[in-house]
């Protein structure tokens, strides 16, 4: 039995943070810190999406009080394949995303990943959630 290298790998979750913070190190700021709490929250709305078989933001990001501050990016992709570079590249590639990653004022990271039937075909669902 072959068993993942770093817990990163093991965790689709864990490995976009991972990726996140190697983006924002490579733009010269501070990494996040993994938030239980935000990756909760990420979870359920990923999970809330794929149910509803809806693909989109909420007008208001649905996270603990605690954070004064909160962004949202969403990734969407056919299959199941688990890659942290397919959202991180997606996310990079777009302004407003990309300004999420590289907000200065985030600390916290949660990310959630669901796959699941989309229509009729499988997909996978990635939510971020950064707070303050």
């Amino acid at each position: 039995m072959l068993l993942p290298a770093t817990a990163a790998e093991a965790n689709p979750a864990r490995a976009v943070v991972k990726k996140v913070n190697q983006y924002r190190a490579a733009n010269g700021l501070h990494k996040l810190k993994l938030s239980r709490s935000l990756s909760h929250s990420s979870y359920a709305y990923a999970r809330r999406l794929m149910r509803a078989d809806r693909f989109g933001h909420s007008s208001r990001i649905q996270a603990s009080g605690r954070f004064r501050l909160l962004g949202e990016t969403l990734a969407f992709h056919w299959g199941r394949r688990k890659s942290a570079r397919i959202p991180v590249r997606g996310w990079a590639r777009s302004a407003p995303h990309r300004a999420v990653l590289l907000n200065g004022a985030f600390r916290y990271v949660g990310v959630g990943r669901v796959v699941g039937r989309f229509g009729s075909r499988r997909a996978t669902i990635w939510v971020l959630h950064a707070g303050r």
